[in-house]
């Protein structure tokens, strides 16, 4: 399965949409971590494919291991800060010529990771922040919409993410997902996720997350039910914890 584009399976930003924010004046400036790449092993990028990038700072690896770090501004220049202290060495520049595109080797270090974009002068004008993630703590599920018409061509996209205490994304959390629906007329009409590899039927209501995240979609009514207004509860399930959130037909 490809996985070229800028949005997955699910309706996910994929690495290369951060970038081209930047190209386009959607965003000034983002941050991205090339994920630890195993020992003996090494990335192949098709000519239609992406470095597996994410703006996260969460990762299964020692401290001190050299992560790449890009990050991608319209700003002269650019400074990364672990933990709140700078990287040694002079502010990187970028242009045009540069693809927008500053890239480091940082030393992981848990905490956090701040990138700050500097006008021409020197002035600090931007900055963003991506902070470690302790252990899984909960799923937090959002609805794109939790109020729909009792109607069986409108639906509800909830997703799930799996998070920390603090409510920080788990991108290297890979947690089985149970989802089910109760109340008035409704069903649960797919779950999936952005993984290319995942060959699981999009009808059942299992799924592991990917990337930290899954997504279901609610249904008014059923194939032998007409919709009704009323509220319907999705409950997920898995990893020892559990969540619900509500949606509306009318």
């Amino acid at each position: 399965m490809s996985f070229c584009g800028d949005i997955d399976l699910v309706g996910h930003r994929k690495p290369q949409s951060y970038y081209r924010n930047v190209l386009w004046g959607v965003s000034d400036l983002e941050v991205m971590v090339h994920a630890p790449v195993p020992a003996g092993q090494h990335e192949v990028v098709a000519s239609w494919g992406w470095p597996m990038e994410l703006p996260s700072w969460s990762w299964d690896a020692p401290a001190a291991t050299n992560l790449s770090v890009n990050v991608y501004s319209t700003h002269a220049f650019v400074q990364l800060l672990v933990n709140g202290k700078p990287l040694a060495g002079p502010k990187v520049p970028v242009s045009a010529s540069t693809q927008y595109t500053a890239a480091f080797v940082v030393p992981y270090l848990a905490g956090s990771l701040t990138a700050v974009g500097y006008d021409a002068a020197g002035k600090p004008v931007a900055n963003k922040t991506i902070v470690t993630a302790g252990k899984a703590s909960a799923i937090k599920l959002t609805a794109d919409r939790d109020v729909i018409r009792a109607d069986r061509s409108d639906l509800s996209y909830v997703t799930a993410e799996i998070v920390d205490a603090n409510g920080v994304l788990l991108p290297t959390a890979s947690i089985e997902l149970t989802f089910r629906v109760t109340g008035a007329s409704g069903e649960l009409a797919a779950v999936g996720s952005g993984d290319p590899a995942d060959a699981g039927s999009f009808y059942q209501g299992v799924r592991t997350t990917y990337l930290g995240k899954a997504v279901a979609i609610v249904r008014p009514g059923t194939p032998s039910t007409a919709p009704a207004a009323g509220e319907v509860t999705l409950h997920v399930t898995g990893g020892g914890m559990t969540a619900s959130v509500s949606v509306r037909m009318g």
